[in-house]
């Protein structure tokens, strides 16, 4: 509904764009005033559409994530996740892991992304860290090589 609005608001802004250059000051003022009428009406109900979807997430129900890793980023995260102080820096995962700079450039980023790691800067470059959603992947990779 909101982007109705916005799209009659923004013909209106035409409108009165062409009619002051027209020196029809009336008209143009009119459809000024409509335009920022619209555009009122497009923010309200953006708003009640943004709280509607979030009354429908915190309906009650579980939200499950779920992550599909290949090995090479299993191997990534199983490195982060021995590490001795909590934290490794990029060299450190190549010699744990063996894999191409660029392989373990790719993982890390995905996984960053996806906030299963965090990036911070040490005086030594940066340091890899898991976050706790990290270290439940982490559990669940130990956990399926246990098993397996």
């Amino acid at each position: 509904m909101s982007t109705k609005y916005t799209i009659i608001a923004s013909i209106c802004s035409v409108v009165a764009g062409a009619a002051f250059s027209l020196k029809f000051n009336l008209c143009g003022i009119l459809a000024t005033i409509l335009a920022v009428a619209f555009f009122l009406f497009a923010f309200i109900s953006h708003k009640k559409e943004l709280k509607e979807i979030q009354e429908e997430n915190s309906s009650g129900l579980m939200r499950i994530e779920a992550y599909g890793t290949d090995e090479d980023t299993k191997l990534v995260i199983k490195s982060i996740g021995t590490a001795e102080n909590g934290f490794i820096n990029f060299g450190e995962i190549a010699n744990d892991t063996n894999l191409p700079l660029k392989t373990i450039n790719k993982a890390l980023d995905w996984l960053v992304i996806n906030k299963l790691v965090t990036e911070n800067k040490a005086r030594k470059g940066k340091v890899y860290e898991l976050t706790p959603k990290g270290r439940d992947a982490f559990k669940s990779i130990i956990n399926l090589n246990i098993q397996a």
